[in-house]
């Protein structure tokens, strides 16, 4: 039982460091080009997410052409997952309710993001 308990302490400390040295990639999130307020589409993604970061090299493309998307990081805010019925990430959502789930590429997400008006400079 002891061992048990000094387990689950050091197992414990171990996740809160893990947060706090994640933290330099949450904030740098907040300034990406392809984040933008006014898009009609929001982003669902997290920076431990390994296909959002994946996702992210192709966002980046696609924020020269002018493509934005709506900042939603669900690490910083889980009561996202609730509020819009978000199973994982990445995830795109209009406000309709319509989604496209999981790691797209760059085809299959500028078509998409095309037809929802995410491209708006």
């Amino acid at each position: 039982m002891v061992i048990f308990g000094a387990i689950m302490a050091f197992s414990y400390s171990q996740s809160n460091s893990d947060k706090n040295n994640k933290t330099t990639k949450i904030n740098s999130g907040e300034t990406k080009a392809y984040f933008d307020d006014a898009s009609p589409v929001m982003y669902f993604w997290s920076p431990l997410c390994t296909w959002c970061q994946k996702e992210e090299i192709i966002l980046n493309i696609m924020a020269k052409d002018g493509y934005r998307l709506k900042n939603m990081n669900v690490y910083e805010d889980n009561s996202l997952y609730e509020k819009y019925s978000i199973d994982g990430t990445p995830t795109f959502m209009v406000e309709n309710g319509e989604k496209l789930i999981g790691y797209q590429d760059e085809v299959t997400l500028r078509d998409w993001l095309d037809k929802h008006g995410a491209k708006i400079n």
